[in-house]
């Protein structure tokens, strides 16, 4: 199933985050920097998980901003099988 992610950084953390195409990635960013004022966006776009492999494409249009091609390997190694 195609979702929404966005990585933020905040305080020298990079952090992603996986969410509907409901919700804009803007929508999104403003709900997360709420609780944590301070954060950046690094990157944002689409992803699908395909078995335990996460890939990551395109951009946001409403952050205007891309997906970077280490995206895909941040999101399988965060959002592996094993927590």
């Amino acid at each position: 199933m195609k979702m929404k992610y966005v990585l933020m950084e905040y305080m020298g953390v990079e952090m992603p985050f996986v969410f509907p195409c409901l919700v804009t990635h803007s929508d999104f960013v403003t709900g997360f920097r709420g609780g944590y004022p301070g954060s950046t966006v690094i990157s944002a776009g689409f992803c699908v998980l395909r078995d335990t492999v996460w890939t990551c494409y395109g951009d946001s249009v409403s952050l205007k901003t891309k997906s970077r091609d280490k995206d895909s390997d941040v999101l399988t190694r965060t959002f592996g099988i094993s927590c």
